[in-house]
């Protein structure tokens, strides 16, 4: 009859060649982002978020008062925005993607842009 502790120590043994081997595919050992193929609407996306992106960092810096610290996330505030933007119209929504600095997409295609990108 096999004592306890050899059917503990079995298992333990079998759990870790089988955990090890299992780590050992071509995903856990090559880190980073994984690249992607961007359609022009989500390349578009991106540079009209970048230039947003500076547009807000200027702003808010130029308020700040020396010595504050400031921090924030400028695409929390794009994804914010853009989900805002689906319910605007008129000068409302022509202000917003000005402000935002998205040309020529429209909200069908930037709410694609953004769900394929956040994915």
């Amino acid at each position: 009859m096999i004592a306890k502790s050899q059917l503990i120590s079995s298992f333990v043994l079998l759990f870790l060649l089988f955990g090890g081997f299992s780590a050992c595919n071509k995903e856990s050992v090559e880190p980073g982002p994984k690249p992607i193929q961007l359609s022009a609407e989500q390349a578009e996306l991106i540079q009209d978020n970048t230039h947003f992106a500076f547009d807000l960092l200027r702003e808010v810096s130029s308020a700040a008062v020396d010595g504050d610290n400031v921090f924030l996330s400028p695409l929390s505030v794009s994804l914010a925005l853009a989900m805002t933007l689906n319910g605007a119209e008129g000068e409302t929504l022509d202000g917003m993607r000005q402000a935002m600095r998205l040309s020529g997409l429209s909200r069908e295609e930037i709410n694609e842009a953004y769900r394929k990108l956040m994915k």
